[in-house]
């Protein structure tokens, strides 16, 4: 699946080309059953563990013919784009500042801050997933990922994870849900009451 990222921010070189990479090489290893977490899983599930057969990749042409990798980085002098305060407005200046690429071609993955931190509250937003089904045009769909959340940059900020989110793993939850996965607790986060409508996973609450 040919996919670009698009990363957003005052300073957008400081995520470099091999910091993607890294992510990258992350979420091909969790979708092909490659990763070093592939065996922990409740051995309930076990059986039903399996390489997907799907790989990501690079493009090494935009849309407009220029002949570059996937990756763009863009200066903004916002800080961070608050998702929990008016998310279609956030969407527009995200998008207003790194236009989507042909949504039917590519993976459109923005990297960007999107909380700012510390919050008061203990849900922090680190990821989104808006698959195409979410609104009635398809070439709105998306997924984006705050700039914490991968591998390289915690190490350099010296820090092991961000909010509690192992490194670059956010990014394989919110792909998953591009594709169209729910949580398998379903849309109520603390309820047995609701379910994720694929048979293989039993009721549950999320975890707090």
């Amino acid at each position: 699946m040919p996919i670009v990222f698009h990363i957003v921010s005052t300073d957008p070189e400081l995520i470099t080309d091999e910091i993607i990479f890294e992510q990258l090489d992350i979420l091909n290893k969790a979708f092909r059953r490659n990763n070093k977490t592939s065996d922990n899983v409740p051995l309930e599930f076990a059986h039903l563990r399996a390489d997907t057969g799907i790989e990501f990749c690079f493009t090494t042409q935009t849309p407009s013919g220029e002949t570059k990798i996937s990756i763009t980085r863009t200066k903004v002098s916002k800080p961070y784009f608050d998702w929990q305060s008016d998310a279609l407005s956030e969407q527009n200046a995200l998008f207003n500042a790194a236009p989507l690429w042909p949504t039917n071609n590519f993976i459109n993955i923005y990297i960007s801050y999107f909380e700012s931190v510390p919050r008061s509250s203990e849900f922090v937003s680190v990821g989104f997933a808006y698959p195409d089904v979410v609104f009635p045009i398809s070439d709105r769909a998306f997924v984006a990922i705050d700039i914490r959340t991968l591998q390289n940059y915690l190490q350099a900020l010296t820090l092991k994870t961000f909010f509690g989110k192992e490194p670059g793993h956010v990014l394989i939850h919110e792909i998953g849900h591009y594709l169209r996965l729910p949580h398998t607790f379903g849309n109520r986060d603390f309820s047995c009451d609701d379910d994720d409508g694929i048979s293989d996973t039993p009721r549950h609450k999320g975890a707090k």
